[in-house]
């Protein structure tokens, strides 16, 4: 488990070194196995690149072995099989992810970055132990004219060192320092990989040297025809170490990236993301690019972006406008500044606005610029899952009649005044552990709140690292006060949740799975937390299995939080993830909700005067939430159809929060009898809803039962869709037996509603509250009713959300 602690041993005991009389710095050499189909890889994958990045290249260098489970397909692993088994199996490695430092099988887990995070700590005391090993005058060079590349330098002992082995191995990988894919090349969701392997310079054997009897120089060529095609050149580097293969201690580590590209800069000017007014054009977003290659060179720019629909975006060089691709043509030592133009208007959203520029020398040496920003927003979604990609799972839970836009955390801080433009918070962590939250992110979200805020917090780790492990100052005081939870333990250790009866969240929700379908199956080391009863919380996701509680949620008049110690983005169902989001958002007021004043239209008293029947009723639709939506059309539908219209209104029109619009349904007869129709009513929140329609005429003064019906009919359920109760109307034109059949989407049946005589004259209904035969509860689908009476039968589809 991540959570167990090792101390570190000497160093010096580690590595099998005495302290002797010799000096020279140490570069720790990392050597990893990952996976692009690894989930735990993502998880922990980020924690190791951060800590790295703090210590810097002189105290630690990686290579990153991309190996073949626990499922094929990884395709740094396929681009060099026989070299990455050849390592793997010299270390015996047979997990994913594991690391090895100078050749030792440390440190274990739990990882942890910062200035006292396990990693830091672990890599920065063995790179304090001296080695009598120095690498000089190190290069990695290539030929732009013929796309050969030179690996070259020396290797020696310091002078005064003690004899060393003599048959030490000189190795030499080349890794690709940054790959980015546009969609996830494996299983685990992961599109950003540091230091992949790419191959050995002189195979994974190495060349033996003997550093014994001198400086040991080395010059090898890689032809371009050695040089694979996937590689991305500028992002080369090779890695130099020296190892001992009796015992695969390693003396000596050194990084050195390529050289000989074109020398030039892309440099942004200010801030690279923004919080936009609305409407308003902004020119804040510049870069410039300056060749300091000794000659004239030309660059390609090339623009992409993902704004909102309706968003003005373009950029100006030189007075010129552009909104794709450009072309500039520099002087050694000249520069040129391009200027984003970028008005929000339409949607609201946020968006990212990346250019790649390359110069016409060697087209393959991009340089990129990325800028987001974020406008016309409700719901600020704070993206603060150490470089993961689970943004889109929350985006697309999100209705889209609600505004919501993407902050990255990573790219920059908040505080309290930033979160106070918006309605509603969503924050996630990930899978991260160890930096979920900072001091900083306590009191921005404290000030929020206490202005009236609504937030919705998601992490499985954030009451393990605020309170558990490396607690914060205020951490278990913000659980408590503002989330309204204690934490109770590290890793539940399971994968499915229950809602609680009557909450306006989770009611319905059995079993709901933490695993698989089309999440994010990152649920590893879930917290278990109990409700603190002075903030007023209510429990709302228990563990199933009565491992301990998973959710609450809080309100105490000046804000509502709701607080998962799961990962939401876990939840393996698309329409689970969008129902939930619908329910919190829809108790923060936030979410469009559809009501009409009647959800059965029935009169029964229409009465017959002179040959003619004439009725108005009046029928109210609202959006008693927030945001919008569309109504798109409505028609009247079923056997009496012909008999009702509406007069007063057309659609389309929209609706937005607290608007409503008043129908008035016109009914006319020419007979006495029984009328029944649907009135449908199509929107973009729900789809279409049916609302039964009945009308009994008569005649003053005689008695009613004369007015019998003069078809079968049967209603559409209401509501539809319906979590967790419909109902379904139905008539019959005679006497007889009556038998309505629930199925599922395979034809299988699920449930019989009605088998029973039942007489004609009047209205009958039945009701389905979701369960089988047994009383259990089925999954959510698309489900068909089946009404059988004499020789009349009709079948009807239906859909249960939950």
């Amino acid at each position: 488990m991540k959570k167990i602690h090792k101390n570190l041993a000497s160093a010096a005991f580690l590595l099998g070194i005495a302290t002797v009389a010799f000096s020279a710095p140490r570069t720790v050499l990392v050597e990893e196995s990952t996976s692009s189909t690894c989930p735990p890889c993502a998880a922990l994958n980020p924690t190791i690149e951060e800590a790295l990045e703090q210590l810097g290249d002189n105290v630690a260098v990686q290579i990153s072995y991309h190996v073949w489970w626990p499922a094929a397909g990884d395709p740094m692993y396929d681009l060099n099989q026989a070299e990455v088994q050849d390592r793997i199996g010299y270390y015996s490695i047979n997990a994913a992810p594991d690391l090895i430092s100078d050749g030792v099988n440390q440190p274990a887990q739990p990882w942890s970055s910062g200035a006292n995070g396990t990693l830091n700590t672990y890599w920065q005391n063995a790179a304090n132990v001296p080695t009598p090993v120095i690498f000089n005058n190190v290069d990695f060079s290539v030929d732009l004219s013929t796309g050969n590349m030179t690996v070259s330098g020396s290797v020696e002992l310091e002078a005064g060192a003690p004899p060393v082995p003599t048959d030490l191995k000189l190795r030499m990988a080349i890794v690709e320092r940054d790959i980015i894919y546009a969609t996830p090349p494996g299983s685990n969701g992961e599109t950003h990989f540091v230091n992949a392997f790419r191959k050995f310079v002189t195979g994974s054997a190495g060349s033996t040297i003997d550093l014994n009897t001198g400086t040991y120089n080395f010059n090898e060529l890689l032809t371009s025809a050695s040089v694979n095609s996937a590689w991305n050149i500028p992002e080369l580097a090779v890695v130099f170490f020296v190892q001992d293969d009796s015992n695969q201690e390693i003396y000596q580590a050194k990084i050195q990236d390529i050289s000989g590209l074109p020398d030039y800069s892309v440099t942004a000017v200010g801030s690279t993301s923004e919080y936009l007014p609305w409407q308003q054009l902004y020119q804040g977003f510049s870069f410039d690019v300056t060749n300091n290659s000794g000659a004239s060179d030309t660059y390609d720019i090339d623009f992409t972006n993902t704004a909102p629909n309706g968003w003005t975006v373009e950029y100006d060089i030189d007075g010129t406008i552009y909104t794709g691709t450009s072309q500039v043509t520099l002087a050694d030592g000249a520069s040129k500044t391009v200027t984003m133009n970028l008005t929000p208007d339409g949607d609201g959203g946020s968006g990212e606005f990346e250019f790649e520029i390359s110069p016409a020398s060697f087209p393959a040496y991009t340089k990129h610029v990325t800028y987001s920003a974020l406008s016309g927003v409700d719901v600020l979604v704070i993206d603060d899952d150490a470089g993961a990609d689970y943004e889109q799972l929350y985006l697309s839970a999100i209705s889209p009649t609600v505004a919501a836009g993407v902050w990255s955390r990573g790219a920059a801080p908040v505080d309290a005044a930033f979160l106070s433009n918006f309605t509603a918070v969503i924050w996630f962590t990930g899978d991260d552990f160890s930096s979920t939250l900072d001091d900083g992110d306590l009191l921005a979200i404290q000030g929020y709140l206490d202005n009236g805020g609504n937030l919705f917090i998601s992490g499985q780790d954030i009451g393990y690292d605020i309170v558990g492990d490396s607690p914060l100052s205020g951490g278990t005081t913000f659980m408590q006060n503002y989330l309204g939870a204690n934490y109770v333990s590290d890793d539940a250790n399971v994968n499915f949740v229950d809602g609680v009866a009557g909450d306006p969240i989770s009611d319905g929700f059995i079993s709901m799975s933490l695993n698989g379908g089309n999440g994010a199956s990152n649920n590893v080391y879930p917290d278990v937390i109990s409700a603190f009863p002075l903030s007023t919380p209510v429990q709302i996701f228990n563990y199933t299995g009565g491992v301990g509680l998973s959710a609450v949620r809080r309100d105490n008049g000046t804000y509502k939080v709701v607080y998962f110690a799961f990962p939401f983005e876990a939840i393996g169902s698309g329409n689970d993830r969008a129902a939930v989001m619908g329910n919190i958002l829809g108790w923060f007021g936030l979410q469009p909700n559809l009501t009409i004043s009647s959800t059965d239209i029935s009169v029964d008293d229409v009465e017959f005067v002179n040959g003619q029947a004439n009725y108005t009723y009046n029928l109210t639709i609202s959006n008693s939430g927030g945001g919008s939506f569309d109504v798109t059309n409505w028609a009247i539908t079923g056997g009496s159809a012909n008999n009702f219209q509406i007069n007063n209104q057309t659609a389309p029109l929209t609706l937005n929060a607290g608007e409503s619009i008043d129908l008035e349904l016109e009914f006319s007869a020419t007979s006495l009898g029984n009328y029944y129709a649907n009135l449908q009513i199509d929107n973009s929140l729900t789809g279409s809803i049916y609302i039964p329609i009945y009308f009994k005429v008569i005649t003053v003064g005689i008695d009613d039962e004369i007015n019998v019906p003069v078809e079968y009919s049967v209603s559409q359920n209401y509501p539809n869709p319906f979590n967790p109760t419909t109902n379904i109307n139905y008539t019959l034109k005679e006497n007889g037996n009556v038998k309505i059949t629930v199925f599922n989407s395979l034809g299988q049946e699920v449930k019989t509603l009605v088998n029973d005589f039942k007489n004609v004259g009047i209205r009958h209904s039945a009701t389905w509250d979701g369960t089988d035969t047994k009383g259990n509860l089925v999954s959510s689908g698309t489900y068909f009713y089946k009404i059988e009476s004499g020789s009349f039968t009709e079948t009807r589809k239906m859909l249960l959300v939950k």
